[in-house]
């Protein structure tokens, strides 16, 4: 059963909060860690790409897809991924916000999604009678993708999207994972409204 949320029915904690646990704690750490090289960063993607590995391991997926709001409004725009060893840099994939798509949906309706099985059918118009999986991307680079995490980066206004991918055999996704997605993204929001107000 997929589960959907919106960043308010989540609690984020804190990384001050003192009743927080040891894996928690260390969770904070490393993201933290992240955060400050990100921070100090002139370009974003090239520093997106630095921590890339970090950012997996922390967060325990195989890849990861930070789409970014175009300016029309209507559309995402991806523009960092990880985990992908072939990766085409050139490659554009551009998103409508739209209910077909797990990243599509998420940016309309800027709730976040932790699906179990994406190949699922059931699980997925459980969610919405349009929403969808379409396997064509993944199946041409031979993966096979089965659970996900997508949230919204947002602060007042979406400024993207980040989608969390695992394969047949992975671990499937838990609340903890998404909230620690989540604390990746309000940093992300941070990164994104700081690189707008530097153009």
């Amino acid at each position: 059963m997929a589960e959907t949320a919106t960043t308010d029915e989540v609690e984020i904690e804190t990384p001050d909060d003192a009743s927080a646990e040891q894996p928690r704690d260390e969770f904070v750490a490393k993201l933290s860690k992240i955060y400050q090289r990100l921070k100090y960063s002139k370009k974003l993607k090239v520093a997106m790409k630095e921590v890339e590995k970090d950012l997996l391991d922390l967060l325990g997926v195989r890849l990861f897809t930070i789409y970014q709001s175009v300016d029309n409004g209507k559309e995402i725009l991806s523009s960092i991924r990880g985990g992908d060893p072939d990766d085409d840099e050139n490659l554009e994939i551009r998103v409508p916000f739209s209910t077909t798509s797990l990243s599509g949906y998420v940016a309309l309706s800027q709730r976040s999604l932790v699906i179990k099985n994406v190949m699922d059918s059931q699980e997925l118009t459980d969610i919405h009678p349009r929403l969808q999986f379409d396997s064509s991307f993944s199946e041409a680079r031979g993966w096979k993708v089965k659970s996900q995490i997508v949230v919204p980066i947002k602060d007042e206004i979406l400024l993207g999207v980040m989608q969390l991918i695992n394969f047949e055999g992975d671990r499937d996704f838990t609340k903890t994972d998404l909230k620690h997605a989540m604390m990746v993204s309000q940093m992300l929001a941070k990164q994104f409204r700081s690189s707008l107000q530097s153009t």
